[in-house]
């Protein structure tokens, strides 16, 4: 399971050099790299993004953060592809608002935050299936419908 998630809350153009590459290298480069070294011994990857990665949807207090997380969906599909053959299947689970999440809405869609008993339970059905790859299961209360 692959839940590094390095949040930057910042407008694009404001970001340094070094925090772009600090986003990148732990949202996108750390799993890529961690999958690949563990691979001979997983049966199954799950990544952990984020909600409305779907929508193709910018975020001017979080684009480079959104950046990292589009492209860990992208990888995700695309290492699914690839490993299918060799059964190991990839995919990513994709929460939105949890009950510590920096910056909660006032209100939700649902009434209330998600839980990370919420999200381990999506991450558990991944584990347990060896026949779902290359998929997204958003844990996010239709927060981003």
């Amino acid at each position: 399971i692959n839940n590094v998630g390095n949040y930057l809350k910042e407008p694009l153009l404001s970001v340094s050099d070094e925090e772009w590459l600090e986003v990148f290298q732990t949202n996108l480069h750390a799993p890529f790299f961690l999958t690949r070294a563990l691979l001979p011994h997983l049966k199954s990857v799950v990544n952990v993004g984020v909600a409305g990665l779907d929508a193709w949807r910018t975020d001017p207090h979080s684009t480079a953060y959104r950046m990292t997380k589009m492209t860990l969906w992208m990888l995700t599909r695309s290492m699914a592809r690839e490993l299918k053959e060799q059964g190991v299947c990839v995919n990513m689970v994709s929460p939105g608002q949890l009950e510590q999440s920096v910056n909660l809405p006032a209100s939700l869609p649902m009434g209330r935050a998600g839980t990370f008993q919420e999200v381990s339970q999506a991450v558990h059905y991944f584990l347990k299936n060896d026949y779902i790859t290359g998929q997204n299961l958003e844990v996010a209360g239709g927060l981003k419908l």
